[in-house]
């Protein structure tokens, strides 16, 4: 599976930003998408990744580009997740400081799972671990 991470700011500029997100259950960090520009670290104790964006300017993804990110995972389900869509991206969150202000911003965002509703190609059902 490819993940892709992107972020925006509607807000003013952003210091010591930072998407955190953990792997799911039985899926396994294969690496940074060759042509992604951003710098993901992966803890394997953890088993969680950490894209560092620094600064994050205001009108990010709005007047100017939004940041990207993008990684590979593969998933090995095991009998405990035949039919359910497995979790492969979990406590994705976004965090930094609002320079103006001072005041910390965290935003979290739901779990990805194998039902990937925003790619033309998914069908349902694919989603869904079978024996």
């Amino acid at each position: 599976y490819s993940i892709r991470f992107h972020v925006g700011n509607t807000l003013g500029d952003i210091n010591s930003a930072k998407v955190t997100a953990k792997l799911g259950t039985n899926v396994k960090w294969l690496q940074a998408h060759p042509s992604s520009e951003a710098v993901l670290t992966y803890n394997p104790e953890t088993n969680t990744i950490t894209w560092n964006l620094d600064r994050l300017s205001a009108d990010v993804g709005f007047s100017l580009p939004e940041k990207e990110a993008s990684f590979q995972v593969s998933l090995t389900p095991t009998a405990s997740q035949v039919g359910i869509a497995p979790t492969l991206v979990s406590g994705i969150n976004f965090s930094g400081q609002d320079v103006q202000f001072g005041k910390l911003i965290s935003v979290s965002n739901p779990s990805l799972t194998t039902k990937l509703v925003s790619d033309p190609a998914f069908v349902q059902g694919d989603d869904i671990v079978v024996k």
